[in-house]
């Protein structure tokens, strides 16, 4: 249906499903695309925007100092939020869950239609050391 230009109102209600979740389902979908560190970064800025409640004050200003100093790498990025991470079980447990694979019919039927919008260029809008410090500060 992306393929075919529908926006993901469109395609929620044909499907009859929740705007959110066919959201999630394409971010997964993207995501699947993405390099490990990628992921990582990805799932976390999701976090930081959809699951707000996970996060404290004090771990917003925590990640907001850890990240300041941080080259906009993805790898050094990546392994800085895998490492702060480390201490909040909650929050590793949720991003383990948005980094689920789907299951292989999804995949299938989704992958090259989803991974042709998704350019290189695009990810590097939206996964830098900037797009993370803006979802900290939100």
């Amino acid at each position: 249906m992306i393929a075919f230009g529908m926006n993901l109102e469109t395609i929620a209600q044909l499907l009859d499903l929740s705007l959110e979740f066919v959201r999630q389902t394409i971010n997964q979908i993207q995501r699947e695309s993405m390099s490990l560190p990628e992921q990582n970064i990805d799932s976390f800025i999701e976090l930081l925007t959809q699951q707000r409640s996970l996060f404290g004050t004090e771990q917003l200003t925590e990640l907001a100092q850890l990240i300041e100093p941080l080259s906009d790498e993805i790898d050094v990025l990546s392994e800085a939020i895998s490492s702060w991470a480390e201490n909040y079980p909650s929050i590793q447990e949720a991003q383990a869950q948005l980094l689920e694979p789907l299951p292989p019919i999804a995949k299938a039927s989704e992958q090259a239609a989803v991974t042709r919008e998704t350019s290189e260029s695009q990810l590097r809008d939206r996964l830098n050391k900037q797009a993370l410090k803006n979802a900290i500060l939100l």
